[in-house]
């Protein structure tokens, strides 16, 4: 029995050797291992590229293992026929030997053989990797990342370091979104304002500031030497460059830098309500010019299958107030300005196929009945879109928002988007693409999509991607998953190894439940080292570790953190917001929100004041110092305690910076109450007489402003 242990023991150990992401199609692990000696001889049956052979010598290099040629223990290249991607891995006593019929096979063993290595390098030499046999291949052929430059600006360096983590977890088509509202990136003769003009935000630019870009110039463009060097560099790494030129919708940076690509006749009544002017005006020919000269020299500039063309969330009421558009409508016998839309994207469709091209576009295409087959569809809107695009023999590349929209924050009170719910890295795993799907082969494959709002925080890109990134790759490639693998594979190796290239990697928050005074931490892991304190400090080392749950006499001091495997911190979680709890002790007192400014059509001025916690109100730009908010009382304001929260609900988004809360009583003399922190404002009233409160801006606010309702506790 004793040896039965032994061997169990022993295989065990070697299995958490094994932390290879995505996880691999099939393995058999053998009895005994390879040992790294000071020396290794590299083989090639057949010439990988040099990038191949350049990241093995590095490796090796970083290692201390000399390459030499008389050395006992050998590692192989061995061209072999089989399919693009696929390879195989055998590690044996004295040889390691790989298999693959081209550069990127090779590339994706490389990659995770040194995933069964330390995560330090320096620790090779010497160590014992168990001998296995290892054939993988890809469950989708189309495995995506995408990437919103518009809204923020990423250098090329910051590019070139994503594409080295997309390979190195065998993502292989990277989605460019190249142009939006909030800019344009793309180098083109043809329209050369485009870049002069639609690259750039700022007080005298064309584009307002916005998505935390300040009261400054910003912006930037990607010029054409710099997208064959990034084409180059990605295609060395296995992947794809597909460009997305959003037309006509989400176009305001081709309207401003243009102003003869818009309608004619803007209705000012629906300025007023805030609708965007943010679409091309689909009944001009030349406009239909203007897009087959962008689409040429896309054509000639990126060697990619595809060209996306959007086609999503367009505004077409100022469509209806157009001369040209009406006209068109008529002799086209339309009854509606989406069939406008229809044929504008079918004529776009039919330009970019004459240039030898494929046409992606987001899933609103589907509203078309005469959408070409050719078409592929991006299914973001959930499932329901891909279902009704295959009955329609169209295929479709999986990336609902609900598991695929990793800017949607990672828990709640995060920074990110929640309009598809919370997001963390299981959840992105837990998705199955082909579950209820009727037509498996006309499903091309999965993505994942990183829009840019939140991305103006430093390094805040590397934390939305990592490590969802991890299970991305595996609902990618894998067949079947294991959460509980993945998991352990992430705490083995990843969470070390992403620790020592410098990326920051998010761990998910202990999740916190509060009742009857008990606070009970909910773990990822059962292993998960929890640290609390109860004094509201941020917890570390030194404080006690969370055992069963705790009685606190105070909910909103009570603080946990988690302490990761590679002596990370994930952030601190906090006893889920008071009001959920206590919300019967909060009162409702009418009131008017004046903002000087206005908000957003869908969180007008009009939902304050209503007492409906769920609404709050939105204005999108930044406030400058001076600049101020009001909120008017129908009745004189007299209770013991008011407090006033911004942000988006339930994210970190938006939050008032550095700001005073002033009161008054006429609404000419006001007087200081007490000061925003953190986004909020505490202040005891009870001896004050308020007919008005305002929010008066010290600084100029980095994003957008939003205001929750108003707690007021009688």
């Amino acid at each position: 029995m004793s040896v039965i242990k032994r061997f169990i023991h022993k295989r065990a150990q070697a299995y958490t050797q094994i932390n290879i992401c995505p996880q691999v199609q099939d393995i058999l692990l053998m009895d005994g291992y390879f040992k790294f000696e000071s020396s290794i001889r590299l083989d090639y049956e057949g010439s990988p590229k040099d990038l191949v052979y350049r990241q093995i010598t590095d490796l090796l290099s970083e290692a201390d293992i000399n390459i030499h040629n008389e050395a006992n223990h050998r590692i192989v290249f061995q061209i072999k026929a089989m399919e693009r991607e696929c390879y195989e891995l055998e590690i044996l006593a004295h040889t390691i030997r790989i298999s693959a019929a081209d550069n990127i096979g090779f590339l994706y063993a490389l990659y995770s053989q040194r995933q069964i290595w330390p995560p330090d390098l320096s620790q090779l030499k010497g160590s014992q990797i168990p001998l296995l046999i290892i054939k993988d291949f890809p469950k989708f052929s189309w495995r995506s990342f995408s990437l919103d430059c518009s809204r923020q600006f990423f250098p090329i360096e910051t590019l070139e370091k994503l594409f080295d983590f997309l390979a190195f977890y065998k993502i292989n088509i990277f989605h460019w979104h190249l142009c939006d509202d909030e800019g344009w990136r793309l180098e083109l003769d043809c329209w050369p304002d485009l870049t002069l003009k639609g690259a750039w935000r700022g007080p005298n630019e064309i584009l307002l500031p916005d998505r935390g870009s300040g009261q400054h110039r910003y912006g930037g463009f990607y010029t054409k030497n710099e997208i064959r060097e990034l084409i180059g560099y990605a295609q060395d790494r296995g992947i794809e460059i597909i460009p997305e030129i959003d037309i006509p919708g989400h176009s305001l940076a081709i309207l401003n830098s243009y102003p003869e690509t818009r309608c004619d006749n803007i209705s000012q009544a629906l300025l007023d309500k805030g609708v965007k002017l943010n679409s091309l005006c689909p009944s001009r020919p030349q406009n239909l010019n203007f897009i087959e000269e962008i689409l040429k020299e896309i054509a000639s500039l990126f060697p990619s299958d595809y060209i996306h063309i959007g086609n999503d969330e367009v505004e077409r009421a100022h469509w209806n107030n157009c001369p040209s558009c009406l006209a068109a409508m008529k002799d086209n016998g339309f009854e509606s300005s989406r069939q406008l839309q229809d044929l504008f994207f079918r004529k776009v469709h039919k330009a970019v196929e004459s240039l030898g091209k494929k046409v992606l576009a987001w899933n609103e295409s589907l509203q078309d009945p005469l959408l070409p087959q050719s078409t592929t569809i991006m299914s973001w809107e959930g499932i329901e879109p891909a279902k009704e695009a295959v009955k329609r023999d169209i295929p479709v590349i999986l990336c609902p928002g609900e598991f695929c929209y990793i800017d949607m924050a990672q828990g709640a009170f995060e920074r990110g988007h929640s309009w598809a719910g919370f997001l963390d890295m299981e959840k992105v795993y837990s998705y199955e693409p082909l579950e209820g799907i009727d037509r498996p082969d006309l499903i091309k494959g999965y993505g994942i999509c990183l829009w840019a709002e939140y991305l103006d925080k430093k390094d805040f890109i590397w934390e939305q991607i990592f490590p969802r990134l991890l299970a991305a790759s595996e609902v990618a490639w894998s067949h079947p998953k294991s959460w509980g693998g993945l998991f352990n594979r992430y705490k083995n190796f990843h969470c070390q190894f992403l620790k020592d290239q410098e990326i920051p990697s998010r761990l998910n928050k202990p999740k916190l439940v509060y009742r009857d005074s008990i606070v009970q931490v909910i773990k990822a892991h059962p292993k998960d080292i929890v640290y609390y304190t109860t004094d509201g400090s941020q917890p570390n080392e030194d404080n006690s570790i969370y055992e069963r749950p705790t009685q606190v006499a105070i909910p909103s001091l009570f603080k946990a953190r988690l302490l990761s495997p590679c002596m990370s911190w994930s952030d601190v979680s906090s006893v889920p917001n008071f009001d959920f709890i206590q919300k019967k002790q909060y009162s409702h007192y009418p009131y008017e929100l004046i903002t000087y400014r206005k908000a957003r059509w869908q969180e007008p001025e009009s939902n304050a004041g209503k007492g409906n916690r769920d609404l709050y109100v939105w204005v999108p730009t930044p406030y400058m110092p001076g600049e101020f908010i009001d909120f008017k009382f129908k009745n004189t304001l007299q209770a013991e305690c008011l407090e006033i929260r911004t942000g988006v609900p339930q994210t970190l988004r938006s939050l008032v910076e550095e700001a005073d809360l002033l009161y008054s009583f006429d609404g000419l003399h006001f007087q200081k109450l007490t000061e925003f922190k953190h986004g909020t404002a505490v202040a005891q009233i009870k001896f004050f007489k308020i007919k008005f409160l305002r929010i008066l801006f010290n600084k100029e606010q980095s994003e957008w402003t939003a205001i929750q309702e108003l707690l007021i506790k009688a």
